[in-house]
């Protein structure tokens, strides 16, 4: 879940998303039933250990794959969303509740889910994280 987290930190703090979607709104996990729109969800999609010399110490290399899921009441206000939360140019790095992370970088977009009876709009990018925490 620490993947989750800095991706979190990482969009809330982007100005972006910030004046589309509020803190509140976006979600680690799940976006609960009934809940205003537009709004974001981050999940884990899975990661692996990277393995070096370094497993021997107190942390070790970290890439969780991560996605992000916009929901929204239009077309429109989806894409829009999805756009603000690809975190700009560049690379990542630096230091995110506590974990030093080494990389966020983008690794595409994934098809748009149609509206059903709900007329909620959704559609996800993904990221990899790479960071180090505790052994």
């Amino acid at each position: 879940m620490s993947a989750v987290v800095i991706m979190r930190e990482l969009l809330i703090a982007r100005s972006q998303v910030a004046t589309k979607v509020p803190a509140a709104r976006v979600f680690i996990g799940a976006t609960p039933q009934g809940v205003l729109l537009p709004a974001v969800a981050v999940s884990d999609v899975g990661g692996n250990e990277i393995r070096t010399i370094a497993r021997n110490g107190p942390s070790s290399t970290i890439r969780g794959r991560v996605q992000v899921t916009v929901y929204a009441r239009t077309y429109e206000d989806q894409e829009r969303l999805l756009l603000a939360c690809k975190l700009g140019a560049g690379v990542h790095t630096g230091t995110v509740r506590g974990y030093k992370v080494k990389a966020v970088e983008p690794m595409g977009t994934n098809p748009a889910i149609p509206p059903g009876d709900d007329k909620i709009y959704e559609r996800s990018r993904d990221f990899m994280v790479t960071f180090t925490e505790a052994n």
